[in-house]
This record gives C-alpha cells, structure tokens and sequence, in this order.
C-alpha cells in the first residue's frame, strides 16, 4: 500500500481542446494520473467539516499523515492514529482478494 501510494498521486494536466470552434489556446484539464481506489475511498469516509467547494469533495485526510502511518506499520511500530483502523482494514481486504 505505501508502495502504491508514493507511486500514484494526482496529476492534472492541460490537453488541447477538441472543440470543433476550438482556438488555439483552448485547453482542458485532463487527470494523467489518479491516486489508489483505497486511497480515495478512504478520502471519503472523513469528509471535512469545510464542506464543498466548487463542487468538489474535501476531505480532511492528508496524503502525508497517510503515508506516515503507513511506514510506521511497514516497520512495525504502533502508530496512535486515527487511520489506523481504516487502514488496517483495506490491508486485510486487499490481502483476501486474490490476483
């Protein structure tokens, strides 16, 4: 999991319009690269007091807390966060599914 996620972040990039009327300075965001489906999910599940903005989601987690948890138990210490649970619980479904 920590592997996969230091490997896999958002990246948006801008990409040439297909606008049939397009100019050419006309771009669009397009995501090159997504974070891990566990990843978001668990993004959703501690949704931030802040609320929506522009539509879009905010969650209070935070990929650097997440990732130092996850070396954490990669070393084997205990860890008192709050994530632990959660991410003890996509370790063992991700374990379970087979390949």
């Amino acid at each position: 999991m920590l592997e996969e996620l230091e490997s896999h972040s958002l990246v948006v990039v801008l990409a040439p319009s297909k606008r049939a009327d397009r100019r050419d300075w006309d771009h669009i965001r397009v995501c090159a690269d997504v974070p891990p489906r566990w990843y978001r999910r668990l993004c959703g599940h501690h949704p931030s007091s802040r609320g929506v903005r522009r539509g879009k989601f905010d969650t209070c987690v935070r990929r650097q807390n997440i990732l130092r948890v996850l070396r954490r138990l990669a070393e084997g210490k205990p860890s008192k966060s709050k994530y632990v649970e959660d991410l003890s619980a996509v370790a063992r479904k991700i374990e379970a599914t087979p390949f």
